[in-house]
């Protein structure tokens, strides 16, 4: 995920404020060096076998180890990609599902515009789930 960072004004924002001068930081590390070394983390894009594949493709595909790279940094980015894209779909399908429902119809406890019911996903991988890759469903989180 590379979300857009804030750029402020620490004078005139003051909803950024923070105690850089206490020490001697200066005010845009917080989304610097701050941000890059307190706030993000490394993780794998994909399982060993998907990106195997990915590299025999490129390889395939490629004539010099430049292009090689190329088609793999592309690869890297169409993957980035399809990660954002399920994130955010997972983020709007928790909230719609948290949201309480809403009818304009009288005497209607339904919302017309819902989609009929889906299987239930499974959990998000979150700082206090366990990976085990012994579970029976292809190795999913567990909570």
């Amino acid at each position: 995920m590379n979300p857009t960072l804030p750029a402020p004004d620490y004078v005139t924002e003051q909803q950024f404020w923070w105690p850089w001068n206490k020490f001697r930081l200066p005010p845009d590390a917080l989304y610097t060096t701050l941000h890059e070394r307190f706030n993000t983390r490394s993780s794998t894009i994909q399982e060993p076998s998907a990106f195997h594949r990915d590299v025999v493709e490129c390889g395939n595909n490629s004539s010099t180890v430049e292009e090689f790279y190329n088609k793999l940094a592309g690869r890297k980015n169409e993957r980035i990609n399809e990660i954002d894209i399920a994130w955010t779909d997972r983020g709007r399908q928790r909230q719609a599902e948290s949201s309480p429902p809403t009818s304009d119809r009288a005497g209607s406890n339904t919302d017309p515009n819902t989609q009929p019911d889906t299987p239930e996903s499974p959990p998000l991988m979150t700082s206090t789930t366990q990976f085990n890759p012994d579970d029976r469903r292809t190795g999913l989180p567990q909570t």
